[in-house]
This record gives structure tokens, sequence and C-alpha cells, in this order.
């Protein structure tokens, strides 16, 4: 585990400490004020677009409704994801043979996780640096997501902060869903407020396997910037060691500019 860690140190250094001649912080600030953050006209074609059936859409509604409740409202968590059996538990719902009662068991764990997350990280034609991240269910389906990043070119530095929660769609083991939402505030090179709104799927399909995606827009001032994240990692323990992909992505023309990235990360379970 101390070796995991020490690697995770080295390659933070080695980033901040590598060749940012292609990095430049204030051609990512100008590409942000260029932004064309105005939304595209649409015409909707009213024509057959009236009707429908409100009670088909009633039970549709009220169905999801149930479906989530049913999901999301009798899990319980093991300790960390692949320990002692799966992460994500279930309650049950059993009948007595007899009177043919239905008897509840809830199922054992807690009603609670969380994880923090460090992962040093370069942003090609941006800069190096690292992000930080707290995040999990405080009850069952709801709880913080926050995140703080730092990225400098050499000659400037700019960094921000995200606070806001998340609220769980779907919760199994080799698929769970939720959409967050958070204020944004940048600092240093680039000052601006705004939010951030997404989702995030993370999947534990077999031991020791761990996979998360996080898709969603970032909203910096006037600029939209849409970002998209992928890693693939193991467990060791209550430990997750990672290593992912990241773009961010300005505008939404053909020619609007991209800037990719890559990162390795160490997550702690608890």
């Amino acid at each position: 585990m101390k070796k995991g860690i020490r690697c995770i140190a080295i390659a933070l250094i080695a980033l901040m400490t590598a060749s940012t001649a292609a990095a430049d912080i204030g051609s990512f600030k100008k590409s942000i004020e260029d932004s064309d953050s105005k939304p595209g006209k649409s015409e909707r074609d009213d024509a057959g677009g009236s009707g429908g059936n409100p009670d088909l859409a009633i039970f549709l509604i009220k169905l999801a409704t149930y479906v989530w409740a049913g999901n999301n409202l009798g899990v319980t968590y093991g300790d960390y994801p692949h320990a002692d059996g799966k992460f994500i538990r279930y309650s049950k719902i059993e009948f007595d043979p007899y009177t043919g009662d239905a008897v509840w068991t809830p199922s054992p764990g807690k009603s609670w996780w969380y994880s923090a997350e460090l992962q040093p990280t370069h942003m090609v034609g941006i800069g190096a640096g690292a992000l930080a991240s707290f995040r999990g269910n405080t009850w069952k389906f709801f709880g913080p997501y926050f995140d703080g990043h730092f990225l400098a070119d050499g000659k400037t530095v700019t960094g921000g902060v995200r606070l806001g929660g998340s609220l769980s769609i779907v919760q199994t083991n080799p698929f769970s869903l939720a959409a967050y939402g958070q204020w944004a505030g940048w600092f240093g090179e680039i000052e601006r407020r705004g939010g951030a709104a997404g989702i995030t799927i993370d999947s534990y399909p077999f031991k020791p396997i761990a996979l998360h995606l996080r898709a969603g827009s970032l909203w910096v001032g006037d600029a939209t910037i849409g970002e998209f994240e992928f890693r693939a990692g193991f467990l060791a323990g209550p430990w997750e060691f990672s290593a992912g992909t990241r773009s961010w992505s300005l505008g939404q023309s053909k020619d609007a500019p991209c800037y990719p990235g890559y990162f390795i990360s160490a997550a702690r379970y608890f």
C-alpha cells in the first residue's frame, strides 16, 4: 500500500516538473472568452405535436417512481467495493409460508458511503496539476459532491472549486447512475463564477475491477465547457488505483477548441 501511495506522489512530482512548452493557460483563458455561449436557435414544428395520452404518461411516471424507490430506499453498502461480497446490497421481501404475510428483511451494511480521491493530471495545451474530490451518499441516495483543481503552465496558475451534491438514479454493482449539480468558482489567471451539472456512472463488474465515467457541462462565466472523464482501475482493500482520460471542449461548433488530458488516481473509500 505504501508503495502505491509513493508511486502516486512520484507521478505528481513528475507531472508538475515536466516540460510545459506546449502548455498555455492564457490561450485556454482566451478560448473561454471567445467561446460562443449563446444557445443555438431551434424551430419546433407543432404540427402533430399535440395530443398524446395523459393517462399513459401518468402511469409511466408512477411506475418510474416506484422502481426508483424500490431500488434506492432499500440499499445498504459494504465497507468498500468488493469487500465481503457486493458493495451495494438490497433488502429483501419474503413471505411467511404459513400466514402469507410479507416480511421485510433489511440487508446488512451501512446506509452511507464516501470516497476521497487525488488525481495528478496533465491537460494538453493548458498545463499540469492535480484534482481532488470528495463524494458519496450521506443517506442511501443523496450526498455531497465536492472537487477542486489547480493547473500551472510554468508561468501562470489557475484553479477552481466545485461545491454541490449528487442524487442516485439507479444503484447496482455492475451499473450505478447518478446526477449531480455544483456551484463552481475559478481563481488565479481565470477569475469566474458558474456551475456544473451532469451524470456519473460507477461500475464494479467483478473483483477487483472498478470503472467510472463522468459527463456533463461546466459553466465558466458566460462560457460553456463540455467535460468528459473516464477512468479504470482496481481495488486493493479500501484503496482504489486507476488511470484515465479527461477532455474539456468549448462551444458547439465543429472547430471549437478541445483540450484532452490524462491522469492517474488514488482513492480511499470509507
